[in-house]
């Protein structure tokens, strides 16, 4: 599992958030560890090194394309929490729908400060699944992403638009007539036309 290497993250983060009274939420760089290396996350230390090494703002339109957020490094103001998306979305409330949904409530950062351990192996959950399963269940969760009041973003319509697409071709390539039936309810026709 992830895990903590900072024992002051959480004073950081407390810190950093008491600066910004409209941030929603921050999350901390991270190394990565994959059979049994440890290694700087390198996709994260670009995004900071384009940024001088300055807390890198989340926006929406970068919210996707430079995805830095991690479960284990992050802390949310509680207050930003919109309760009802998680009782009305319960089975796609996932970390992307938390995050996304606290970022179009408040601002959002990265901080420069390595404070986790992501772990990467291939017994994991997620990493053991099909293509198909996972693009399945990153479509169901932007279907539902999308019915709620997210779906005013266009950043959601367009990634719900290309996982869709995604999803009926994988669908197709594999030729499970369920998922295919499945993206075309869901309007992927429209999407080809």
């Amino acid at each position: 599992d992830d895990y903590w290497t900072d024992m002051t993250k959480l004073a950081k983060q407390v810190d950093f958030l008491e600066g910004k009274p409209g941030a929603s939420f921050v999350c901390t760089n991270r190394q990565v560890l994959k059979e049994g290396s440890l290694a700087p996350d390198s996709k994260l230390d670009i995004i900071l090194d384009n940024n001088s090494n300055e807390p890198f703002e989340i926006t929406e339109h970068n919210f996707f394309s430079d995805y830095c957020v991690s479960t284990c490094t992050c802390m949310f103001r509680n207050s930003f929490l919109d309760q009802n998306l998680a009782k009305e979305f319960p089975t796609s409330f996932k970390d992307v729908f938390l995050f996304f949904s606290l970022l179009m409530l408040g601002s959002a950062y990265l901080m420069p400060e390595v404070a986790a351990v992501y772990r990467i192996h291939e017994g994991g959950i997620w990493s053991m699944q099909t293509r198909l399963r996972k693009v399945r269940a990153e479509t169901w969760t932007f279907r539902e992403m999308n019915k709620s009041w997210l779906g005013k973003s266009s950043v959601v319509k367009n990634r719900y638009t290309s996982v869709l697409k995604s999803y009926a071709l994988v669908a197709l390539k594999e030729g499970t007539f369920k998922d295919i039936a499945r993206a075309v309810e869901w309007g992927v026709i429209w999407m080809f036309i």
